[in-house]
């Protein structure tokens, strides 16, 4: 489960940066 975890922070911070970048 930790890799799973790791992934999902991992794509959470780059939507957050795509959307940081869009603005």
């Amino acid at each position: 489960d930790q890799g799973e975890n790791a992934k999902d922070k991992h794509y959470f911070m780059i939507a957050v940066g795509l959307v940081d970048y869009m603005r």
